[in-house]
């Protein structure tokens, strides 16, 4: 056998089959509609494919959840803090306000402080009595509906030994509920043009 032919056997056996002959690069893109990632084929493999940076945008009910799994804040204080600027009052005083709220009025028998914490925001922002109990009522209603409890105790499963739901978590659901009420508020019946929306801008 010709020594030429010894060394095409050779190649053949030890390069892939499949292999294709040619370098095929490939660009990654985030779908807009359905954020899911499709293989578009690059047919000029002269650079190395841009890496795509997806950006992911914090939300304020994540914000307000972060500030109390990091214990930086109670619960009421994650809530107040997050929302402050629906309040006229500024960060570091509404902190002092839920300084009493932790631990559900101290002893666990109270309502959840992340509630709390919705309460005020929510009152301060309408400065409506009225307006304020009826969202006040929405807010603990889906909560139990969600949540089983609006109770401290309850809720952190205390002499049930079932934890309905995380401090965090909690924070978490309540900012969500405080943030549908006041994305119905217009700026005008706050009386502040100034405040910004609940959801950050992306």
């Amino acid at each position: 056998m010709q020594l030429n032919s010894i060394h095409s056997l050779l190649l053949s056996a030890l390069l892939p089959k499949a292999m294709p002959t040619s370098i095929a690069y490939y660009r990654r893109h985030l779908s807009k509609d359905r954020q899911k990632h499709s293989l578009v084929y690059n047919k000029k493999p002269t650079f190395a494919p841009k890496e795509t940076h997806i950006r992911i945008t914090e939300t304020r009910k994540d914000i307000a959840a972060g500030k109390k799994a990091c214990g930086s804040h109670n619960c009421t204080q994650a809530v107040c803090c997050t929302y402050h600027d629906f309040t006229g009052i500024d960060e570091e005083t509404i902190k002092h306000v839920g300084n009493c709220f932790a631990a559900g009025m101290g002893n666990m028998e109270g309502t959840c402080g992340a509630l709390v914490g919705a309460g005020i925001v929510y009152g301060l922002a309408t400065r409506n009595k009225s307006l304020a109990l009826k969202g006040m009522r929405q807010m603990m209603e889906k909560f139990r509906q969600r949540n089983g409890s609006t109770q401290c105790k309850l809720l952190k499963g205390v002499g049930t030994g079932k934890m309905l739901r995380e401090c965090p978590l909690c924070v978490a659901d309540a900012s969500e509920l405080l943030e549908e009420l006041l994305e119905q508020l217009p700026a005008a019946e706050t009386g502040d043009k100034t405040r910004q929306h609940p959801h950050p801008a992306t």
